[in-house]
């Protein structure tokens, strides 16, 4: 009869190595655009203060956040702040609404066109200003 065959510490190592490698690029690979251009420039504020509010706060964020004003820009300020809430890279991204409650819970507003909006709606009112 012969024994049972067991990984050496060399397999083990080289086995492990592999598993983190390939999650590693997994996460690595992950998008930089975790919400379609579509969803950002779609303000949940939209149905509630209407196209031309909307429009008024955008353009002020705009004014007042001279290196947000153009579209690469605000999409990257906000992937960035849905980044910093992920636990490791391989986990989701939160969602829209979950990341305007962080910007709250975190003290993140603006007050563009004299509301109080969280920097991602914000962000997100600057996007419908520059839809085709």
């Amino acid at each position: 009869m012969t024994p049972p065959s067991h990984p050496d510490r060399r397999a083990f190592l080289q086995g492990t190595l592999r598993t983190v490698t390939a999650i590693a690029v997994v996460g690595g690979c992950s998008s930089d655009r975790p919400y379609s251009d579509a969803a950002l420039a779609q303000p949940a504020l939209l149905p509630v203060l209407g196209a031309a509010r909307v429009r008024e706060i955008g353009h002020a964020y705009r004014r007042i956040t001279p290196t947000e004003s153009a579209a690469p820009a605000l999409r990257a300020a906000i992937a960035h702040g849905a980044q910093s809430l992920r636990d490791l890279p391989w986990s989701p991204y939160p969602s829209l609404d979950a990341l305007i409650a962080s910007d709250f819970a975190e003290d993140r507003v603006v007050f563009p066109a004299g509301w109080m909006l969280s920097v991602t709606e914000a962000r997100q009112c600057a996007l419908f200003t520059l839809q085709g």
